[in-house]
């Protein structure tokens, strides 16, 4: 069973008032127990943590997004025939 705590993120101190959010996020009871032991050993808060964390996850999907414009119009393969030329070739 997940246990679901709330835990209040705003951006770091070295924004202005004007530059930051508070919110509410919903994060699992070991998630959170990890955020604060690393808060508590590195000095870096948890909101910091989130932020960073998000900022990594939002800029990874747009990484991905743009490949997936990139290869628009390329032909399609069947995920059969790629499976078996990844047999072929013995990397599985």
């Amino acid at each position: 069973m997940t246990a679901w705590w709330h835990y209040n993120i705003t951006m770091p101190r070295t924004k202005t008032p004007a530059d930051r959010q508070a919110t509410t996020l919903h994060i699992d009871r070991d998630v959170l127990k990890a955020l604060r032991l690393k808060a508590a050993v590195t000095g870096v808060t948890i909101s910091t943590q989130a932020n960073r964390a998000l900022r990594r996850s939002l800029a990874e999907e747009d990484r991905r997004l743009k490949v997936f414009s990139q290869r628009r119009g390329q032909p399609m393969r069947p995920y059969e025939d790629f499976l078996a030329e990844l047999k072929k070739d013995g990397k599985i």
